[in-house]
């Protein structure tokens, strides 16, 4: 039983764009995804789409293989697939991917573009040959197609999201702007006339907060979080990576901290910022198991310790239950508590307004036993795309 009086329980956050953190660095070895799995939960993740960029076909199929070996009583966030952020890519726009590396889109996709190989979204330039017929078989596929590192123009990008691409990546980073008489890809995605989500990296340092505020102004329900962190996250209190040439090159800031400056630059609530980091992937995804809680949704377990108390906001923990209902009313409250496989997250308030994840010890990690129940008669379930679940007043606990 975990007492959660005076916190806020919502869903976990699913990051879409991770290239590592806590010293792991995906691009030198993918096969450390599921180290990265187990520590992302101290910061409220709980899903996540490990991202690689342009490294060629065989580091690809290293990360493919990799995901296949799954450990025995893994715990911790869970892969949904692999990001290919790359090597489709304008060589204008490439940012810190390497031009060596870039290739043109081939003719024939290879098989292993699918979700069922552990592919679940491709980052890729819609100005490339070719680039059409990639979107069609990917989307026939069932993989998520995101437009980025591109150099397209406003027409031809609103022209291009008719093939079915339903994402952009990094909104403002690595593609045309909102240049007054030459606007880009950032035009499209902002436009009332797209559909398409849209990532955002809300560090502080990817995109001027006057930006974060104009993107969420004009298009709240389609942002998407993404914290697009590489090896440092976790190690440093700085908040962005740069290659020796200045180039900006992955965050250093987890989804949480986005969380936080996304209410923090745009005067929205909490759980509106929340819900840009849980429910907005999990729509991009197409998936109706993740994003959302509610009492009565099932849940399985969470996967970090949780402490009550503690000022060390860098260290930050989740909790969730199997199913929300009403607990015993005799039902006991530890100050203490550690579970594994989360889907949820507490969050409690945090200094200057707004709620960070509660606090907890870093790396460690128990399980739970059968019987374990989350109890509150205070705490708000925050339910991103049911409003009118938003805010329950009661207590709740697995059967």
């Amino acid at each position: 039983v975990l007492d959660a009086e005076g916190n806020r329980v919502g869903p976990g956050f699913i990051d879409l764009q991770i290239n590592g953190g806590f010293g792991i660095d995906l691009q030198s070895d993918p096969a450390a995804v599921w180290q990265l799995g187990e520590r992302l939960p101290s910061i409220g993740v709980t899903a996540f789409l490990p991202t690689l960029t342009t490294n060629g076909h065989a580091h690809v199929a290293e990360a493919l293989a990799a995901l296949e070996r799954r450990p025995v009583d893994y715990v911790g966030a869970e892969p949904l697939g692999w990001h290919l952020e790359g090597p489709w890519l304008s060589e204008a726009k490439r940012g810190a991917h390497a031009r060596s590396k870039l290739e043109p889109i081939p003719d024939e996709l290879p098989d292993w573009y699918a979700p069922e190989h552990g592919v679940a979204l491709v980052t890729l330039d819609p100005e490339l040959p070719g680039a059409e017929r990639a979107v069609a078989t990917l989307v026939d596929r069932g993989v998520v197609v995101s437009f980025g590192h591109t150099a397209a123009a406003q027409p031809f990008a609103d022209l291009a999201y008719g093939w079915g691409a339903t994402m952009g990546t990094h909104l403002f980073n690595a593609m045309v702007g909102l240049h007054h008489r030459d606007p880009g890809l950032a035009a499209t995605l902002l436009s009332e006339r797209c559909s398409a989500f849209f990532g955002l990296i809300v560090d502080g340092e990817h995109v001027a907060p006057p930006l974060v505020d104009i993107a969420w102004r004009l298009a709240p329900d389609r942002l998407v979080l993404v914290s697009d962190a590489v090896a440092p996250l976790g190690m440093t209190e700085q908040r962005v990576h740069r290659l020796d040439d200045g180039t900006l090159a992955g965050a250093v800031a987890g989804l949480d901290a986005g969380v936080r400056n996304l209410a923090a630059f745009t005067g929205c609530s909490t759980g509106a910022a929340h819900r840009a980091a849980s429910a907005r992937p999990a729509d991009v995804l197409v998936d109706q198991t993740r994003g959302e809680l509610w009492p009565g949704a099932p849940m399985p377990w969470c996967s970090t310790t949780m402490a009550a108390g503690g000022n060390d906001h860098r260290r930050r923990a989740g909790v969730s239950s199997r199913r929300l209902s009403r607990p015993p009313s005799s039902a006991p409250v530890p100050r203490r508590w550690s579970c594994a496989r989360t889907r949820a997250v507490v969050m409690r308030p945090y200094p200057g307004g707004g709620h960070a994840p509660v606090p907890g010890r870093r790396g460690r990690v128990a399980a739970c036993p059968a019987s374990s129940s989350v109890t509150s008669a205070h705490a708000t379930v925050c339910s991103p795309r049911n409003p009118s679940r938003s805010s329950v007043e009661s207590s709740w606990s697995t059967p």
